[in-house]
């Protein structure tokens, strides 16, 4: 039996959308540090709901690029993250250009993300 008929696809979108969810929590938990003082202690692609499940997620039959482009700005995401929260911690304020960094790599990362979720889902509709 070959791969793409034994596949979950909606298992893999399930927790695709529950990964999603968790990623915009961190990246509100992130903003909160940011613009409110409030505590935020991890950064790392690895630490956070999303890098734990991708790093771990079955890759969906015919999407390894798009796994490998998404796994590359996800650790791109977090270290602009990481570059941003030193920028504030050294001037007591937000730094422009970090700034717009994170801005360019969370664009990158959504959009290849939900790139990747409408192709899974069109995949899944196919099979």
């Amino acid at each position: 039996m070959n791969q793409e008929t034994t596949f979950d696809y909606q298992a893999y979108l399930d927790h695709l959308e529950e990964a999603i969810y968790w990623h915009l929590a961190w990246q509100n938990r992130l903003m909160g540090a940011l613009l409110c003082g409030r505590a935020f202690e991890d950064t790392g692609h690895q630490h956070c709901h999303f890098g734990r499940w991708f790093n771990g997620a079955p890759c969906p039959p015919g999407r390894e690029s798009e796994i490998a482009e998404l796994a590359g700005l996800h650790v791109r995401l977090h270290e602009t993250a990481t570059d941003l929260l030193q920028s504030h911690e050294k001037c007591s304020g937000v730094d422009a250009s970090a700034f717009a960094e994170f801005e360019e790599a969370q664009s990158l990362f959504f959009g290849t993300l939900h790139g990747l979720f409408r192709t899974v889902l069109s995949d899944a509709c196919q099979g």
